[in-house]
């Protein structure tokens, strides 16, 4: 949707994207079953208002917000332990990861949520003094992620040069080379991030221009909601947890020694200046000399 009014300038827009792959699942043969099958859902809306408050003042006010909820959805008939496999059973459904090198390999996909909102507010000010531009806003971001992802629950097998010399035969002796298993991947994140802004674009002499900025960013970390956060120090052990690996310690509520509660420190202090130029070397603006750092 578009406005044109006698000093503003509107324009919203929403977007529903629904997608579905469906899986195939053969019942005869596990070479065919397909290894995609998702479903996500997203809402986005946009909305931006350009206000002229003057002739040499406008101010931009610009809000988004989106939501996503989905992710992937396990594509196997069964699971290792249905066919007498060792491992432990996931409660989130049956996955089955096979390479057998030079010959086939077996991948289907496992379940996942992959959960996302968030929300944007910016506002940009733009203002004429003589020979100043003068540009200042900010915006806030606000961001959660949630995540229930099996990946890598059920273990994922692999045969290659482990015993005979054939990959199939070690695949049929059960002599497999490489196992991987993990605990899945679980988020439940939350934070804001906070910007600010200030530029002068400063037409110093008709033939050179300065663009002089700050730009101040300070960090908070995001939150865990369940205060599930990590940290790597080596040679390090947990007090929480002290069976734990070497290395590892956790954050939380009652964090170790060494891992801040939501796994690194604020930084209020984010400043990032810049600075530019253009000047038209010549007097018949067929060479110019531009540069800029930040």
């Amino acid at each position: 949707v578009d406005y044109n009014g006698t000093r503003h300038q509107i324009n919203g827009r929403y977007f529903l994207t629904n997608f579905r792959q469906p899986a195939f699942i053969s019942q005869t043969n596990l070479l065919q079953t397909s290894t995609s099958s998702n479903h996500v859902r997203i809402n986005d809306v946009g909305f931006n208002d350009t206000f002229t408050i003057s002739p040499t003042t406008v101010l931009s006010s610009w809000f988004g917000w989106h939501i996503q909820h989905g992710g992937s959805i396990t594509t196997a008939p069964f699971g290792f332990p249905d066919v007498g496999v060792k491992v432990a059973a996931v409660p989130n459904g049956p996955v089955l990861v096979v390479g057998v090198s030079g010959f086939f390999d077996i991948n289907s996909n496992w379940n996942g949520n992959f959960d996302r909102e968030g929300w944007t507010v910016r506002e940009n000010l733009t203002r004429i003094i003589g020979n100043h531009e003068i540009l200042f806003g900010g915006e806030i971001d606000h961001i959660g992620v949630n995540i229930a992802n099996a990946y890598l629950q059920s273990g994922f097998f692999f045969f290659q040069n482990q015993l005979t010399g054939s990959n199939l035969a070690d695949f049929i002796l059960g002599r497999v080379s490489e196992f991987d298993q993990g605990g899945g991947e679980y988020l439940d994140l939350s934070g804001t991030r906070y910007g600010l802004y200030v530029q002068d674009n400063w037409r110093v002499h008709p033939r050179l221009s300065l663009n002089l900025g700050l730009r101040w960013d300070p960090y908070f970390p995001y939150s865990e909601g369940l205060g599930r956060i990590l940290c790597f120090v080596p040679f390090s052990k947990s007090a929480r947890f002290p069976h734990a690996p070497t290395g590892l310690i956790f954050g939380g509520d009652k964090p170790d020694p060494g891992c801040p509660s939501n796994g690194s420190d604020s930084n209020l202090f984010n400043l990032a200046p810049r600075g530019g130029f253009a000047d038209k070397v010549t007097s018949d603006v067929k060479t110019s000399l531009r540069g800029g750092a930040g």
